[in-house]
């Protein structure tokens, strides 16, 4: 027993150093790469704001480069954590960030402003300001409600349930829209589906790197109800833990961070489904305590990676997330089947 906890340390020691060192080397790309070549010192010269640095390449770094790049570590890391959290308030394997609906009330709101009223044709084409704030409203919204529904429901599978019927009642309201819209405005949803690290500025990347980091605290506070949880709401009961208050944390920090990734960025497909999954297997462990801050750290490298494969071959955020997102679904299904039916 003794030498397979030893073992699980340093398994989680040395997966943790392998992202440290990988997690700034990815970023260090997404800052080299681009339309336009930057030297690594022309990069170094605008990072720390020396006279002698280019006002080309300062531009391109702090207007777009570093926003990016941290939009799609604080992204990739945020929509991680999100997803164990509901993996674990569900004990469902195939729950993620838009099980609650908070990302189709985002995108229902998106769908509104660009493809209601008849904006297009009026030549009226929405900011990505104002996209951007009726996605947050949208997902703050369904958010108040699933909330009131956690009140009153006070069981765990019909509040999944509830939020699987809020993202089919949502999705047929988008199918209407689509059928109705203009040619410029049905695109141009389109397009905000499928998800993109680029369309922030250095003031929202921030915003979103400290709702992550916030998200990340309030997780390893509450770690130990987490565990507790695992075992089974019955059990947990037993021990003291209230579980109206525990659902309202969860689902609080899960509408936080998925709320605001996906006012930004769109709807993301599949790092929040698959990253809690790849954790626990690396890491041999379901303990919250164990895999919090790994997990947050393969979520961050995730994201860079895929922003940077997006990038490369010039192919929507969501095609890439879904490549490497689905065989790690799909091979959860295959060990679900083996072993007890899922919801």
């Amino acid at each position: 027993m003794k030498k397979a906890h030893s073992i699980s340390k340093r398994r989680k020691y040395g997966l943790t150093l392998a992202l440290i060192l990988a997690i700034p080397a990815l970023f260090s790309l997404e800052l080299l790469y681009g339309s336009v070549s930057l030297s690594l010192r022309e990069i170094v010269l605008s990072i720390v704001g020396s006279d002698t640095a280019s006002p080309q390449a300062y531009s391109i770094l702090w207007e777009s480069r570093i926003p990016r790049a941290l939009t799609a570590l604080a992204g990739g890391a945020g929509l991680a954590l999100a997803g164990m959290l509901m993996q674990t308030l569900f004990r469902n394997p195939l729950a993620g960030p838009s099980i609650l609906g908070i990302s189709s009330g985002a995108s229902l709101a998106v769908a509104l402003l660009v493809m209601g009223q008849g904006a297009w044709a009026a030549g009226i084409i929405p900011s990505s300001a104002s996209v951007a704030l009726a996605a947050m409203c949208g997902g703050i919204g369904i958010l108040a409600i699933v909330l009131s529904a956690s009140v009153r429901l006070g069981n765990t599978n019909s509040l999944l349930l509830f939020g699987i019927l809020i993202g089919h009642f949502v999705s047929s309201i988008e199918s209407v829209l689509q059928h109705r819209s203009e040619a410029g405005a049905l695109r141009s949803f389109v397009v905000w589906g499928m998800g993109r690290f680029s369309d922030t500025d250095l003031s929202i990347s921030l915003w979103m790197l400290a709702a992550m980091i916030a998200g990340a605290i309030l997780s390893g506070l509450i770690a130990n109800r987490l565990n507790l949880f695992l075992l089974g709401e019955t059990y947990a009961a037993s021990m003291g833990l209230r579980l109206g208050q525990f659902r309202w944390m969860v689902v609080g920090i899960t509408g936080l961070l998925a709320g605001i990734i996906t006012a930004f960025c769109g709807p993301i497909a599949f790092i929040g489904l698959a990253v809690p999954h790849l954790a626990r297997m690396l890491l041999g462990t379901s303990n919250h305590r164990v895999i919090l801050f790994p997990l947050l750290l393969i979520g961050a490298g995730i994201g860079l990676f895929s922003d940077l494969i997006s990038r490369y071959f010039e192919i929507p955020l969501n095609a890439v997330t879904s490549l490497i997102g689905a065989p790690v679904v799909i091979s959860i299904l295959f060990q679900s089947g083996k072993k007890r039916s899922v919801l």
